[in-house]
């Protein structure tokens, strides 16, 4: 989802509390990549739709990247970027961050080539 108006939810005003346009973008290319979500460097979503590296260097840890087009859909109006116009696409500054975690004991992950399987263990 992107609010192309600017940031949704609390901080900051515009996105989908003021009435601005809500898309939701198709993933392309197949299944593959859709989430990735490493440890190490935090979330993206395909290889570069967005990147939010929470591991990133100090100061630029509010710092997110997205470019569309290699595995999610552009923007209706052809924009490259989930972000807002005007903001650079490599460094956008995040106003706000949410994040999901689910209690996964009992399910053991392996990477086979890119695809990660998953099954239930005792």
């Amino acid at each position: 989802f992107t609010w192309p108006q600017g940031a949704g939810g609390g901080a900051g005003g515009g996105g989908a509390e003021s009435g601005g346009p809500v898309y939701k973008l198709a993933k392309i290319g197949g299944p593959n990549l859709a989430v990735i979500d490493n440890p190490g460097s935090g979330p993206q979503f395909g290889a570069d739709g967005l990147n939010i590296p929470l591991r990133g260097p100090r100061g630029q840890e509010r710092t997110a990247k997205s470019k569309l087009g290699s595995y999610y859909a552009r923007l209706p109006d052809g924009s490259r970027s989930l972000f807002a116009a005007g903001e650079d696409p490599r460094r956008a500054q995040l106003a706000w961050l949410k994040v999901y975690a689910a209690d996964v004991r009992g399910v053991e992950w392996r990477l086979e080539g890119i695809t990660w399987r998953s099954r239930v263990v005792e």
